[in-house]
Order: C-alpha cells, then sequence, then structure tokens
C-alpha cells in the first residue's frame, strides 16, 4: 500500500516505525542514551511518538538503550499527564522527581562558578536564591546577568557593586519562562 493511499493515523504510526528501527539497530553495536528535555513542550504528535518509542524498547524487548525523558511537573498539561499515565501504566518508566538546591548547596555552585575560598556573601546568597528558587539554570543566568552588566573585571567586585535591585533578568530566563 503507498504511502499516499494510507489514512491519517497509519501513516502516522507508519512514520514513527523508522526512527524507533533506527535507534533499536543503533543499540545492537553500543549502548545508547536518548535524551528528549522539556517534554512539557511537547505537541500531541511528539508525545504520541515518545511513548511509541518507549513502548518499542521496553527493556524487555530492546537492551541497551535508555530514554531519559525531563519535563517541569508543574507545566504538565492534559496531553502530558496522559502520556505519563501511559508510562505508568504499562510500567514503562522509572520516575525520579528533581527538588530544587537548597541554600547550602546553591552556596557551593556559587563558589565553585565564581572560585569564592569562602562562604558566598549572605547578602548575594539570599538574593540569588530567592531569585533562582534553587533552580540550577536559573542560579547560573542570574550570576551571569550580573557579572555581564558588571563593569569590574572581578566577579566578586562586580556582585559587590550592584543591588539585587539592579540585576536585569537575563534573555535567556525570559525566553525559558515564555
Amino acid at each position: 500500500m503507498s504511502s499516499s493511499t494510507l489514512e491519517p493515523e497509519q501513516e502516522k504510526h507508519r512514520s514513527f516505525h523508522g526512527p524507533s528501527q533506527l535507534f533499536i539497530d543503533l543499540a545492537q553495536t553500543q549502548p545508547l542514551l536518548l535524551v528528549i528535555e522539556d517534554l512539557h513542550w511537547s505537541d500531541d504528535t511528539s508525545l504520541e511518538f515518545s511513548l511509541h518509542l518507549a513502548r518499542r524498547i521496553r527493556p524487555s524487548a530492546s537492551r541497551g538503550i535508555l530514554l531519559l525523558i525531563t519535563y517541569r511537573l508543574d507545566e504538565a498539561h492534559a496531553s502530558l499527564a496522559h502520556f505519563l499515565a501511559s508510562l505508568d501504566r504499562e510500567r514503562l518508566a522509572t520516575e525520579l522527581t528533581l527538588l530544587p538546591l537548597p541554600v547550602a548547596d546553591v552556596d557551593l555552585m556559587l563558589r565553585a562558578i565564581l572560585g569564592f575560598p569562602r562562604p558566598t556573601p549572605a547578602q548575594l546568597l539570599h538574593a540569588i536564591y530567592t531569585l533562582a528558587e534553587g533552580n540550577p539554570f536559573f542560579v547560573e543566568e542570574v550570576l551571569k546577568s550580573v557579572l555581564t552588566a558588571g563593569d569590574a573585571a572581578n566577579g566578586e567586585t562586580a556582585l559587590a557593586h550592584q543591588s539585587p535591585s539592579e540585576w536585569r533578568i537575563p534573555r535567556s530566563w525570559q525566553d525559558a519562562l515564555q
């Protein structure tokens, strides 16, 4: 049957088969890690493909493939909730919840990035933690924005000369929020 005579649903599932089979074939020669990030932004067809792929590579059927999917739980729309329920119902997934970093870990992160030999100044740590809510991506983006906007060459000096009310929200953060 030519693709022009297939029903749209049949055509969609046929188009899912090729990439899925490619991944399975690749895993025959070496282990394969497939990463799908930000699934909360996916459309229905992408979610359908992801479910099709998960079914094809289920652990008992296809060794050597790990499918890692990330999504924000607070942005789980109805289609994503249905997708997740299908994974649960068919026992196709193990869910790991990543919690926000505690303040002490944000301090360690800032110290590592900035090369601080001592704890991050309390006011700076509190301001960044409050803005980023423990999200490592947001910690980096806020810090990058503050350092980029600062006139000083030294990161610690640049941070010391700006109050948190002067910080600009990074474009990458604005884009992610939109």
